[in-house]
């Protein structure tokens, strides 16, 4: 079977449908119309067909921290997402309809051998089966497929609530590998200000909760 250019470097794409997703969040604009119209954009901009609309939609879920159900339209998504106080596991999900494209070589493929803890039972024509017991959610999976088949919810619309309410000061938490990690031109003074543009309360490093846990444990 020919691989499809759509599904190669799905990654890109897939940030693609993120930072849209941000944005009409962020504009109080996340409407099932919305959904609808990013969806045949990106269908559109990368010339899949209409069979792939269910892989495409499932991204969008799975972008706003749904799970994947392979459905064609949306319905009661909105619904979930106003219930939603946070992500529920499985953290990792299959996207239905991409691993078909990988053809013959699937078995050479990098995904083939990228978990490393047997949580991924693999059957041939197929693709992946996340055996959710011995997942450690790392991603390392979802990394290693550029086809879009794998793919990990991302825990962003409960931040924004937090973020647009007033009941609660957000800290953003940072590891220290954050300083480089957005290039030599980007300071960490400079991300500590975009965390505050964005209505976090201030940007801390994760290791000054790991002193007060550990003062708090010598006490």
């Amino acid at each position: 079977m020919a691989e499809r250019e759509a599904f190669h470097d799905f990654h890109k794409k897939r940030m693609e449908i993120f930072r849209e997703l941000v944005r009409y969040i962020w504009q109080d604009n996340l409407t099932i119309e919305s959904l609808d119209k990013l969806a045949a954009d990106i269908k559109e901009k990368y010339s899949f067909r209409e069979e792939d609309i269910p892989f495409i939609k499932d991204h969008i879920r799975v972008a706003m921290g749904l799970a994947p159900n392979q459905r064609a339209f949306f319905s009661d998504e909105l619904a979930e997402l106003k219930r939603q106080e946070r992500v529920e596991g499985p953290v990792l999900a299959r996207i239905g309809g991409a691993c078909k494209e990988c053809g013959e070589r699937f078995e050479g493929s990098e995904c083939h051998e990228a978990c490393k803890y047997e949580a991924q039972m693999y059957v041939k024509g197929t693709g992946p089966i996340i055996i959710e017991e011995k997942c450690l959610n790392c991603g390392r999976c979802t990394v290693a497929c550029s086809f879009g088949a794998l793919a990990d919810k991302i825990e962003f619309i409960p931040l924004v609530k937090l973020l647009k309410g007033e009941e609660s000061m957000v800290f953003a938490a940072a590891a220290p590998s954050i300083a480089g990690q957005f290039g030599e031109d980007v300071s960490v003074a400079q991300l500590r200000t975009a965390f505050k543009l964005m209505g976090f309360a201030d940007m801390v490093e994760v290791a000054l909760f790991a002193d007060i846990l550990d003062h708090k444990g010598g006490l």
